[in-house]
């Protein structure tokens, strides 16, 4: 099989949303004939990513994943330094990886994360998921206590900054670029609601309670936009 029809499969799998399927189809792919080749192995990487997310808690596994996933990133760094995908997927897996971080380490890592999001928008502009993660990214920053931002003034000197307002933005593009984006969809929810605009946070958890959705993490985000809704 070549390369080219092995990530037709893959992508395949993945709709499906049979993640285990897909890393194991890919595994011997990435560690044999595709080795040096970024396209499969950034869909190498998102199947270790895929698999973290279904182990609920913080465990040695789902770290162990996350930190194999980051060894594929600088691998594909390495290799493929122009192309999107890495870039995206560096950020992925070290905002992944703050649930095992110190917080110095969790503030280093924010400026890491703004810079690969916003290479992999200049490489790739209007990718939703990119769209999306520099969306969390501003979320995230919006919502750091006056404690948090202190410790990271003294330690970087200036702390990373955002509003809601910017998160909005980007996860506005992100659901235009993918409507069926279920995570951004819950994610313009909360926006709204920190926002105290709550019929339009009404109206994006009902869009995201009726977006269709399928396997164990989905599922849990349609829950969760059940759940907001109702308390609204």
């Amino acid at each position: 099989m070549s390369n080219a029809d092995a990530v037709a499969q893959a992508e395949q799998l993945h709709r499906e949303k049979k993640y285990k399927e897909v890393f194991d189809f890919l595994r011997p792919v990435a560690e044999g004939p595709g080795a040096e080749d970024v396209e499969i192995l950034f869909r190498y990487c998102r199947a270790h990513y895929d698999l973290a997310q279904i182990i609920k808690e913080n465990t040695d596994e789902k770290k162990a994943m996350m930190n194999k996933a980051l060894e594929i990133v600088k691998k594909m760094l390495a290799i493929s330094p122009d192309h999107w995908a890495p870039h995206k997927w560096h950020a992925i897996i070290l905002s992944g990886l703050g649930d095992f971080e110190s917080q110095k380490d969790k503030i280093a890592n924010a400026y890491i994360i703004r810079d690969e999001i916003k290479r992999a928008l200049e490489l790739a502009p209007g990718d939703s998921n990119s769209l999306h993660m520099m969306g969390r990214w501003c979320f995230s920053v919006a919502g750091i206590g006056w404690m948090a931002r202190a410790a990271a003034s003294a330690l970087f000197g200036t702390p990373p900054t955002s509003t809601y307002e910017e998160a909005l933005d980007y996860f506005l593009q992100a659901q235009t670029a993918d409507p069926n984006n279920l995570r951004n969809a819950v994610y313009l929810g909360d926006t709204y609601l920190l926002l105290k605009q709550k019929d339009n946070a009404k109206t994006w958890f009902q869009k995201a309670v009726a977006l269709p959705y399928g396997g164990e993490v989905e599922q849990d985000m349609h829950n969760e936009a059940q759940t907001k809704l109702s308390k609204i």
